[in-house]
C-alpha cells in the first residue's frame, strides 16, 4: 500500500508532522474542555527554523458566530490571502466517520504544492480524551491552488 510519504520531500514530511501534532493538541485541549471544537487553523511561517507557528481563527463578524462550513470557508481563504508569507497551513475541524465515529479532520497544505488530509478518531471526553492512530489521504489543494 502507498504512504502519503512516497515522493514528498522529507521537509515537507516533517512540516506536516508538525502542523498535525500541533492542531492536535490544540484540538483535543478544546475537546478535552468543551467537548466540542469550532474549525481553526494553523499557518507556519520562515523558510528555516527558527520557525513561527500562528493560530488562526474564522471570525466573519463581531458577535457572528458561523456554522462550521462558513467557518471553514472563512479559514481557507484568510490562508489563502496570506500564502505568499506561509510555508504550511493547516485547517482542523470535527468530523464523523464510519458510523458515528468523532474525529479531528487536518487538512494539510504546503507552499510546495503538497496537500493532505489527515483523520484522528478520538473516544472520550473530558480528561479521559484519547485520539487513534491517524489516517491520512492525498488532499486537492485548496490554499495554494
Amino acid at each position: 500500500m502507498a504512504s502519503w510519504r512516497d515522493g514528498v520531500p522529507e521537509s515537507v514530511q516533517n512540516d506536516f508532522e508538525t502542523a498535525a501534532a500541533i492542531l492536535e493538541e490544540q484540538g483535543g485541549e478544546w475537546l478535552a474542555k468543551n467537548g466540542e471544537v469550532a474549525p481553526f487553523g494553523l499557518v507556519i511561517e520562515g523558510d528555516d527554523p527558527p520557525t513561527e507557528y500562528y493560530p488562526v481563527t474564522a471570525e466573519p463578524g463581531e458577535g457572528v458566530a458561523p456554522d462550521a462550513d462558513e467557518a471553514i470557508a472563512i479559514l481557507i481563504e484568510g490562508c489563502r490571502e496570506g500564502r505568499d508569507r506561509w510555508r504550511v497551513a493547516g485547517i482542523a475541524y470535527d468530523v464523523l466517520v464510519e458510523e458515528e465515529q468523532d474525529a479531528l479532520c487536518m487538512d494539510l497544505e504546503h507552499r510546495d504544492g503538497y496537500a493532505l488530509r489527515v483523520l484522528a478518531a478520538y473516544t472520550g471526553t473530558g480528561g479521559e480524551l484519547s485520539f487513534a492512530d491517524p489516517e491520512s489521504a492525498y488532499l486537492e489543494p485548496r490554499i495554494w491552488a
